[in-house]
C-alpha cells in the first residue's frame, strides 16, 4: 500500500469517526433536552411544541400538548408546525 493510500484512509477514517461522534452529540443533547422540557410538562409548567435546530439540523421535534375536552385530560404528541 503507498504512503499516499495510508495518509488518504487514514484522512477518511478520522473524517469517519467525527461525523459519527458529532451524530451522537447531538442526539444526547436532543434526549437532554427532551428530558428538561418534559419534566416541565409532566409539572404543568409547559404545554405545546418543542422545536430544537443545531447548524440548521433539526435534533428534537415534539409537541407535549394537554387539553381537558368534556371534563377528561387527553395529551397529544404530534408536533404541529409540518
Amino acid at each position: 500500500m503507498s504512503h499516499k493510500t495510508r495518509v488518504w484512509l487514514t484522512q477518511l477514517l478520522a473524517m469517519s469517526v467525527l461525523f459519527i461522534s458529532t451524530i451522537s452529540l447531538a442526539a444526547n443533547k436532543a434526549t437532554e433536552i427532551d428530558s428538561f422540557i418534559q419534566g416541565f410538562h409532566e409539572l404543568k409548567q409547559f404545554n405545546g411544541n418543542v422545536l430544537v435546530a443545531k447548524h440548521g439540523e433539526v435534533i428534537l421535534k415534539k409537541a407535549m400538548v394537554t387539553q381537558t375536552l368534556n371534563g377528561i385530560l387527553k395529551t397529544h404528541h404530534r408536533p404541529s408546525f409540518e
